[in-house]
Formats: C-alpha cells, structure tokens, sequence
C-alpha cells in the first residue's frame, strides 16, 4: 500500500457560498463575494506543476475553498489532474450540489479508491434550506459509489440544543455520529469560538464522542515549540496564482511553483520557529507526522467512523493511506540543517538574529563537505549581517557581496574603481566584504551563496549567465 510523502492544502480562490453560516470565518469579517476570479495559469500547467515526480512521491492533495469548493467551475478536471498524477485527493463540501457530487461517483474504481470527501454537516443552514435529506442522499451517493467520506459539523453555541437531533440523524442516515470539529474566533486570538467556558462546552459536544474533537481540545491554544515540517512535508497552495507557503496558518511565501515547472520545489520546513498561537489544523498536521517525536493517533483513526452494520466510513485503500505517516517516506534533516532552517526562520518570521556557534559549525561543515572554501553573498539586507557574522567564525572566506543594484556614475573614475573596487574597498577602505556588482572584476570564489528563497530561481540564472558561478540557497547547501 502507498505512503504519504506530503499533505498539500490546494486553496481554491472562492468567496461564493450558497449556505451563510453564521459562524463561517466569512461571516465573521463579512467577506462573501459573487464573483469567481480566474486562475492565473492553465490547468494544464498546474497538472505539470504537481506531478509525483516533482513532490518527491504520491501525497494527499486536500482542496477547499473559502466559500463551497464544489461552486469552483474547474473543480472536477483539477480533482482528476489530480488522481491522474497519482495522488490521493480530499475535497471539502457542504454536500447540497447534487449534480457536482454526481460527476465523482462517475470515476473509475481506481480513482474513487483516492478520492475523500469532507462533508461539512452544516444542520442550521440545511434545515433552514430544507435541504437535509438532499445532503444525506448526496453522501449515500458517494457511500454507494465506493467513495471514502466523512461527516464533520462545525461546533457553535446555537447548535447545542439540538445536538440530540444532529446525532440522530446522522446516525440514522449514514450509520453513525457525525465528527466535529472546533472553529476559531479570528477576531479574539484565534480562541475557540464559544462564548462557554471551555468545561461546558467540552461537556456538551462530548455526546458526539468525536476524536477530532478531543484530540483538538489538547492541543488548543499550546504553542508548538518542537521541529515542524510543515514548509516540507506540509505545503498550502493558493492555486489562484501558485504561491507556496509553509502551513495550513499560510506564512511567508516560500515560491512560486506555477511560474518555472521545470524548477525544482524548494522545501523548506517551519522548524522550531513557529509564530502562530497553536497548530490550527493539529488533527490533520500533526496526526499525520508534521512533528515526527509527537505521539499521535493516525489520521484514520479520527477521521473514521464504524457503521452501526459494522462497515466504515474510509475505502480499504483509503485507510490504509491516511494510517501512514510522513516519516514514512521522508528523512528528517540533519542537526547541521536544522540549525540553518531554525537561523533563516527566526529572522524571517520573529524578526530574531541567531548568531550562535551551532550555526556558524553548520556553515562550516556543510560548504566544507560540498569542497566550498569561499563564497560570495547575494545582496539580502534582511539576512546578509547575520550570515557574514555566522561565516566570519568558520575557515570559509567571504570575498564580497553582489549587488546587482549597485550604480556608480558612468565615468573614467566609475572605470577604474569597476576594475580595482575589491582592492580599493577591501584594503584602503578596509571594508569587512565590500559590496560589488556584476560590472566589476570580482574575485574568484566557489559560490555564491543566496538567501531569497522566493526568487532563488531567477538569482540562480542571473549568476550563472553574468559570472558564471554555481549559486547556493542557503537552505539548501547541505546536499
């Protein structure tokens, strides 16, 4: 049976919904929109761009839209481009469009036996449309057609009167509770959204005796401290324009991975440097191996039920996917790329300078395995300080930085400095690492050492075509 190499969060760029929620994250900051922006790439390209070749191996591609998922016109074919590559997909619906469903259950057996879908039991709403047993029938449908499905009601305050009749019906339509699942006040700290103290509130959804629930409840509002990799064996896609960041939280945009397919993704795990308050998607990230040393259920084991006929809500194959763990199919980094990654995160996303001895070993040893003796920085005000002072306490030279920016008048004064600026900055000026650009005669080094993950793969070309040098992202420089 297959394992997971990686959890991707496709999110689906659409405000539309035809359910209002009132605890919806849209109704919170009142963001419902009418209009459905276009893709900025093809979906061809966007099939290209996530092949199993280029994710390292089969992973589970979870598509959800801020409004309902299934209103995206191009869902089916990119759920299909999808199961084409090889992946496993999960869709996130609010189960009312009949005709949408229709199409999945049209698959063949070996796409069906990859495809999830997450049923978002919205009771008020679908009572309020009289559309109950339209969205039970649609989830008998996918049960019927061999599709793995779950249940899964979002918990709110006014929900809980009715929670005996929630239980009920779910129970009596498909076989068992429905999941639940806890919603965030993002207008007060990302808190649970409940206006009940945390025992009564826990008290009253216990009757659903969901462990997605429970296992959310430990974890709620404790801040991860441990090495994540989410950034590496997690990624949050915005199919919109093919931006890539670290988390289901999102967080600094890592790459484009739409632009340049032939380029290859530049992972980059979170680390110990996690800025948000806790794990938002803990019983998806963290069920899964986000953190390898935390002790978890499997995914399956919170996202399954067992039917009162004594069947399952998760296919065989299914099951079987979703009980795996990322480690299973990944290394964890060394110690040496662990300090890196924790150097690069805690600038980027605390604003910290590390400017410890472990780091500087890490330089050493890893551009010393890979027979680099000197390098050349990229221009990056951001981490250039942090990484010349780290690089100073190793046996590694540091001859300049490159700066393509840097313009001088155009005169016979501009001439001569082009031609002798490393030694006129180096030794009269006693510059530290004088900054230079292309134009100038630059001594020779190894590499150019490059910290803007973003646009690496242009930085990349650009050094390679103007001074023929191999560049080196810095998060990369362990091989």
């Amino acid at each position: 049976m297959e394992k997971i190499k990686r959890l991707v969060n496709c999110v689906i760029p659409i405000t539309v919904c035809n359910f209002k929620c009132h605890y919806c994250y849209l109704a919170q900051t009142n963001s419902f929109d009418k209009n459905i922006p276009q893709l900025k790439y093809d979906l061809d390209i966007i099939k290209k761009a996530l092949t199993k070749e280029r994710l390292g191996g089969t992973c589970l591609i979870n598509l959800c839209a801020v409004g309902e998922t299934l209103m995206a016109p191009y869902l089916f074919k990119l759920t299909k481009d999808m199961l084409d590559n090889g992946h496993y997909v999960a869709i996130v619906t609010n189960g009312s469009l009949t005709n949408k469903i229709k199409d999945y259950c049209e698959l063949s057996k070996s796409e069906k036996n990859r495809l999830f879908f997450k049923f978002s039991y919205q009771f008020m709403e679908l009572k309020r449309l009289n559309l109950l047993q339209t969205f039970f029938d649609n989830v008998k449908m996918v049960r019927d057609a061999g599709i793995s499905y779950t249940v899964e009601l979002t918990v709110n305050d006014e929900s809980i009167p009715f929670i005996d009749e929630i239980n009920e019906t779910c129970l009596k339509n498909v076989g068992a509770y429905p999941h639940v699942i806890e919603s965030r006040d993002n207008n007060d700290g990302y808190k649970k959204l409940t206006k009940l103290p945390n025992d009564k509130h826990m008290k009253a959804w216990s009757k659903m005796a969901s462990p997605i629930l429970t296992f959310q409840d430990k974890l709620w509002l404790k801040k991860r401290k441990e090495f994540c990799y989410a950034g590496d064996w997690v990624l949050n896609l915005y199919l919109e324009n093919g931006n890539l960041t670290p988390c289901f939280a999102g967080g600094p945009v890592i790459q484009n991975i739409f632009e340049n397919i032939d380029e290859p993704i530049h992972f980059e795990a979170i680390g110990n440097k996690c800025p948000w308050e806790h794990c938002f998607a803990c019983h998806v990230l963290l069920t899964l191996g986000a953190i390898p040393q935390l002790d978890t259920p499997k995914y399956s084991e919170i996202r399954n039920r067992k039917t009162k006929d004594n069947k399952e809500w998760l296919t065989k194959d299914m099951k079987s996917f979703m009980s795996s763990k990322f480690i299973e199919s990944n290394l964890e980094y060394s110690q040496n790329k662990k300090e890196v990654i924790n150097w690069y995160r805690d600038i980027e996303l605390n604003g910290k300078e590390c400017e410890s001895n472990e780091f500087a070993k890490a330089l050493d040893e890893t551009l010393k395995a890979r027979n680099i003796k000197s390098v050349g920085i990229y221009e990056n005000e951001k981490y250039e300080k942090s990484l010349i002072n780290g690089l100073l306490r190793t046996s590694i030279k540091v001859k300049y930085i490159i700066s393509p920016n840097y313009k001088e008048y155009n005169n016979i004064k501009h001439y001569i400095i082009h031609q002798l600026k490393y030694v006129i900055k180096k030794r009269i000026r006693k510059e530290k690492v004088p900054i230079l650009n292309y134009y100038d005669r630059l001594p020779n080094v190894d590499a150019i050492i490059v910290t803007d993950i973003t646009n690496f793969d242009r930085i990349k070309k650009e050094v390679k075509e103007k001074i023929h040098k191999e560049a080196i992202l810095i998060t990369e420089i362990e091989r």
